[in-house]
């Protein structure tokens, strides 16, 4: 397997090499947003070794010709030997700080102080029998040992380390599963029958009644969070999550289907990673989005995949003991995070998070201006959010609790960004189920806003979107026009698209228009609009209102937005956000994989991009390639070697690409 931080210098090189190619830009910030960090084999590899990591995927033991070998995975150095092991090992297991080392052989399971390099007590369990090598694994804080199936045992089972007796659940069956602090136990999967999956309370003694769990048939897996929060089972490559402080059911994500082999869950439940016999997904739970998927083949090892204590880091195991390091999406407990709406203009991000609305410098980010704007527990976000395009307003739509406002009826405030204080507030005339879309005309003074419709309305009616000048503490309602969905002003203020495709002359309201349906917005100067649809974007002349040709390929994109000089434009998919050339249409790289955006905007210099996250967080990416190229050396902590040089650019005098970052 190639090495990640040798692609990544290889990368920068190409870049210097020619600094004004797309390619070659495009190529560092792949560079950057690729998930793969690291990769380590053992170097005395060789076939027969029995290989594991831990379970926080630090360590990795190897055990061949009666010698264990622990490798610390982050150095790639070796942490410890234990000599005068069993000849016959056919299964090991880590525990999570690398100290104790399970090994069976054909007769038991002998535990190893990995520090003195000596036995503890005398071997307990069944022997080796034919089951998938090293499917043998601590619990998470290492006090309990999973057997399998062995000879003379009816196993699976989960063995105490220290007294050596099994885990039984009230009414003495076979804990099969265990939750991370050894609380919740499961019993009875791959019983074929929903009424044996059980999940038990060990300290109270009683069973958890899970929603919809005695839906589930002929259960293969489950497992629990790191932070014993989350709960989860595998039946036919499918994926069911439950709450485990409500006993409510989550969210369904359909995986990689029946061959999914092995699944792990991110210490917060918020990422899902499945495993088949060739590749390696990485979902969110929340809504089972794919983040990433990547080409590797994991051993059959048990844990083949292993997230680190803080949830960015992902190790793999693969054939030889070679081990991926993998970053993955940004932390935070996106399953448990209030729903977020955000918006970003000038350099003012804003999100509103259940019923506060936050407001940050996008630039230089910091603690948020906070202030509650709506009523209610801050289950989902209770409003719409927009940023004026000089980023000196803000405006939030919905039920409001602002002064001024009935918490009753339908509201939109205008609020200033720098301390937010209420500048307007008016009660919108559709009064329905809220507000769904909510933008600043150009210079600020008008806002367009669609009411969320009500689900008992006719299923043809389509509310219109009402067009609305504020002044200081109210605003008087210009037109309704026939727009629906996203809206996006044209710079010279005449006209707007809205997401059905339609084109609407301001303020009149006369359709001058039809386009293809899309997440619309306007190039610098009004002169081209890009609409964001399903299978990619498409670049429109607005002079003629014909297609210009030119097409981005994308999956799923949203938010797009133009860079100030028209050049580039950026959107979020589901794998991260991506910039192409305008032009040419041609892909300029990812700023950040498998991080999703709710809103973007380039910053006036075209040196950064502002973006609002999933969970509210605002973040100013590097466009530049001299940064990105900074950022690419500092990740992979070397320079590329004069032998590295010489093997990939050969026809060229060897230099170094860091140096000058």
């Amino acid at each position: 397997m190639a090495d990640p931080r040798t692609a990544m210098l290889l990368n920068v090189a190409a870049w210097r090499i020619g600094p004004q190619e797309l390619e070659t830009r495009a190529g560092l910030r792949e560079a950057l947003a690729h998930p793969a960090r690291d990769v380590f084999s053992p170097p005395d590899a060789a076939p027969g070794t029995v290989y594991t990591l831990n379970t926080t995927g630090t360590m990795l033991a190897g055990v061949r010709d009666r010698v264990a070998t622990v490798w610390d995975v982050a150095s790639h150095k070796r942490a410890a030997r234990v000599k005068g092991v069993s000849a016959g090992v056919r299964q090991a297991a880590l525990n999570h700080d690398g100290s104790l080392l399970a090994l069976r052989d054909e007769r038991s399971v002998r535990l190893w102080d990995v520090r003195s390099g000596r036995p503890v007590g005398a071997g307990f369990g069944g022997g080796y029998s034919f089951v998938e090598e090293g499917s043998m694994r601590f619990s998470a804080d290492g006090r309990f040992l999973r057997l399998p199936s062995g000879i003379g045992a009816s196993y699976p089972a989960w063995v105490d380390v220290r007294t050596r007796r099994e885990l039984r659940a009230p009414g003495g069956g076979l804990v099969e599963e265990l939750g991370p602090d050894g609380r919740y136990a499961v019993t009875g999967l791959n019983s074929g029958d929903a009424s044996q999956v059980r999940v038990w309370d060990l300290v109270s003694g009683r069973r958890r009644a899970l929603e919809f769990l005695e839906d589930e048939r002929n259960v293969a897996n489950a497992l629990f969070s790191a932070d014993g929060k989350i709960f989860a089972t595998v039946r036919n490559g499918a994926v069911n999550f439950w709450d485990l402080a409500t006993s409510s059911t989550l969210s369904w994500t359909f995986a990689d289907g029946a061959g999914t082999r092995e699944v792990a869950l991110s210490p917060d439940g918020a990422l899902l990673v499945t495993d088949d016999d060739e590749e390696i997904a990485v979902y969110r739970t929340s809504d089972g989005t794919q983040l990433s998927r990547l080409p590797f083949a994991t051993s059959g090892m048990e844990p083949p995949a292993a997230f680190g204590a803080d949830g960015r880091t992902l190790r793999l195991l693969g054939p030889n003991g070679t081990v991926l390091t993998l970053r993955t999406a940004e932390p935070g407990g996106a399953r448990a995070a209030v729903p977020v709406n955000g918006a970003v203009s000038g350099t003012t991000a804003a999100a509103v998070r259940g019923t506060r609305l936050e407001v940050r410098n996008a630039e230089t980010g910091g603690s948020p201006r906070s202030l509650r704007v709506a009523a209610g527990t801050g289950d989902s976000s209770c409003c719409e959010v927009a940023v004026s395009p000089d980023g000196s307003l803000v405006a939030v739509g919905g039920f409001l609790s602002l002064p001024g406002a009935d918490p009753k009826k339908t509201s939109v405030a205008v609020l200033d960004a720098a301390d937010l204080t209420v500048r307007a507030v008016f009660p919108i005339k559709q009064q329905l189920e809220g507000v769904s879309v909510l933008e600043f005309g150009p210079d600020g003074s008008s806002l367009a806003v669609s009411p969320t419709q009500a689900g008992d309305l006719d299923a043809g009616y389509e509310a219109p979107t009402e067009l609305w000048r504020w002044r200081e503490k109210k605003g008087s309602l210009l037109r309704e026009l026939h727009a629906h969905q996203r809206v996006a002003f044209n710079p010279d203020g005449r006209t707007l698209v809205a997401g059905k495709g339609v084109v609407v002359e301001v303020p009149s309201g006369r359709v001058v228009r039809r386009l293809d349906a899309g997440v619309p917005v306007f190039g610098p100067g009004g002169g081209s609009l890009a609409m964001a649809g399903p299978a990619g974007i498409t670049l429109w002349d607005t002079r003629t209102w014909r297609p210009s040709g030119v097409r981005l390929a994308a999956r799923s994109p949203s938010a797009p937005a133009f860079s100030h000089d028209g050049r580039t434009l950026a959107a979020s998919t589901p794998a991260g956000v991506r910039m192409w050339d305008v032009a040419t249409g041609r892909s300029m790289g990812a700023l950040a994989a498998g991080e999703e955006a709710v809103d973007l905007a380039f910053a006036s210099s075209g040196g950064l991009l502002y973006t609002v996250g999933v969970r509210g967080e605002a973040r100013a990416g590097g466009v530049d390639p001299g940064p990105t190229a900074t950022a690419v050396c500092a990740l992979a902590g070397r320079e590329l070697s004069p032998e590295e040089w010489r093997r990939f650019v050969p026809e060229l005098p060897y230099r170094r690409v860091c140096a000058s970052s």
